[in-house]
Order: C-alpha cells, then structure tokens, then sequence
C-alpha cells in the first residue's frame, strides 16, 4: 500500500495548467472519462466540475467575440 491509500481521502492540490490538461485529454477524446481518473489521482466529481467550468471559459471566449 502507499501513502495515498493510507492516509484515505487527501486534497492535492492542481495548478489550472494542469487541469486544463487533464480536462482536454477528455475533450480531445485522448482518454476516456474512466480512464483520465485511473490515470490522474482526482475524483469524478472533482473532474466533471474541471470540465464544466473549463467548457463555460471556453464558451465565454468564443461568445465574446
């Protein structure tokens, strides 16, 4: 076991180039949803908020044109 299973639910936190990484693996259609979360150490929940917030700046840019 390491550390992470250990201590159970711990907070890590992601700087926004990060999570614009893991969100655009999803949308580009690179990963999967299942497998972005195996892959990154994150919740779903945590991850569908990233995505929603990402695709909402996204849309603002483009509306805003």
């Amino acid at each position: 076991m390491n550390k992470r299973e250990l201590k159970g639910n711990v907070k890590e936190a992601y700087s926004s180039k990060e999570k614009r990484i893991m969100v655009e693996e999803i949308r580009s259609g690179l990963l999967s949803f299942r497998e972005s979360i195996q892959k990154h150490p994150v919740s779903g929940s945590v991850l569908q908020k990233w995505n929603r917030c990402y695709f909402k700046t996204r849309l603002l840019g483009v509306l805003s044109n």
